[in-house]
């Protein structure tokens, strides 16, 4: 549980959104599913559900706690995950991991001194190495940040801990021989050719870049499962489904974009001008873009249209 609670030190995961669901009640011989089946499917709402359903019918204990506060933070609910690990560290418990995982809380909350001070009172650990490797990155504590360095392992997570902090720190050449060396004994990681892609985009090695992603081929393989990690990962799709005039399954896509940064928005405005077109409603457009650009930024602007 604790390795798989590190991988979300790679990336910051948004929450996904939460959709309606039509709640049905079980059949009198309809068994509850189980919480595996739930964590096999990551249907963290669901497995949210069924522990607090159990916890309110007197199986409320150490495990319980504990995989409700990893659902929590696995659907990006940081605070209740972090409130979960307050009450058990209230109510006593010794739980080993349990520093790291307050720690990891508070590191995803942006709270970095608070995570540093707790993953310190935790039992050495790669995954506590782990953490405060990146909480040095984010402290700029440099010295701190070598020593943690150097306890690094050849892990699958190490390694992956490591190519990102090489990202962060613009080591882009460093980052790509991390990821080549990790694909070699797991070729089915297929989106690390992506973080390889754009480390040769951040070297500007723009050709290269599109080689390594096979001019797109494998986005429909690699960005659907990236969406709810990476919020680049839906706007490259978009962009994907336009190169190639799907300006419907671009559309659809965009339904579910709240853009954040001027690139999104720029994106969401290109394809609703796409689809104005696609509509023969091209006086539409002006007014979408309009509602939908901020006035901030023109050379993103031009660099897009």
């Amino acid at each position: 549980m604790s390795n798989y609670l590190f991988l979300q030190l790679l990336s910051r995961l948004r929450p996904a959104k939460k959709k309606q669901q039509v709640v049905t009640r079980p059949k009198p011989n309809q068994q509850i599913p189980d919480l595996d089946e739930f964590l096999l499917k990551r249907d963290y709402a669901a497995a949210i559900s069924l522990l607090q359903f159990k916890q309110k019918n007197g199986e409320k204990n150490e495990t319980t706690d504990l995989w409700l506060g990893h659902c929590y933070f696995r659907s990006g609910d940081y605070k209740r995950a972090l409130d979960v690990y307050e009450e058990m560290r209230n109510n006593g418990s010794e739980y080993p991991d349990l520093p790291v995982f307050l720690g990891i809380c508070y590191f995803y909350l942006g709270m970095y001194e608070d995570a540093k001070v707790t993953a310190e009172k935790a039992e050495r650990s790669p995954l506590q190495n782990r953490l405060l490797f990146h909480v040095s990155h984010k402290l700029g504590e440099e010295k701190r940040l070598m020593a943690h360095h150097q306890l690094l392992g050849n892990t699958l997570e190490d390694q992956l801990s490591l190519a990102s902090i090489h990202y962060m720190r613009m080591h882009y050449t460093e980052a790509i021989e991390v990821y080549k060396s990790i694909l070699q004994e797991h070729a089915n990681m297929i989106a690390l050719n992506v973080y390889m892609a754009m480390c040769y985009y951040k070297m500007d090695y723009f050709d290269v870049a599109q080689v390594v992603f096979k001019d797109g081929d494998g986005a429909m393989q690699v960005f659907p499962g990236l969406m709810d990690a990476l919020p680049e990962a839906r706007v490259n799709l978009i962009l994907y489904h336009l190169k190639r005039e799907d300006i419907e399954s671009a559309m659809t896509l965009c339904n579910d974009l709240e853009p954040q940064s001027t690139t999104e928005f720029l994106v969401k405005a290109v394809t609703f001008a796409y689809w104005g077109q696609l509509k023969e409603s091209v006086r539409i457009t002006p007014i979408m873009m309009m509602i939908i650009i901020p006035p901030s930024d023109t050379t993103s602007s031009r660099r897009i249209i």
